[in-house]
């Protein structure tokens, strides 16, 4: 069913996440990743798996550390909960 989905889905996402500044080995790395993403989340509902965040909180953590990496940039709040 994923399978299917991210077929499905596909075309959209390149497009949507691919801009034309990328190249092409930039935009494949991108997709794939994205891709693997679809994969993933289902097992985001498995409690031991987030060791005991919330979804929610889980979701708000891992965007976080996609954006940032594992270190907080200077000037920002390191009390953020």
């Amino acid at each position: 069913m994923v399978d299917a989905l991210v077929h499905e889905l596909a075309p959209q996402r390149r497009q949507g996440v691919a801009p034309q500044q990328w190249t092409d080995d930039e935009r494949r790395g991108r997709i794939a990743v994205i891709e693997a993403l679809t994969r993933f989340a289902p097992l985001l509902r498995d409690d031991p798996l987030r060791q005991g965040l919330s979804i929610e909180r889980f979701a708000d953590v891992l965007a976080d550390v996609v954006v940032d990496g594992m270190h907080v940039p200077a000037g920002r709040d390191r009390t953020r909960a």
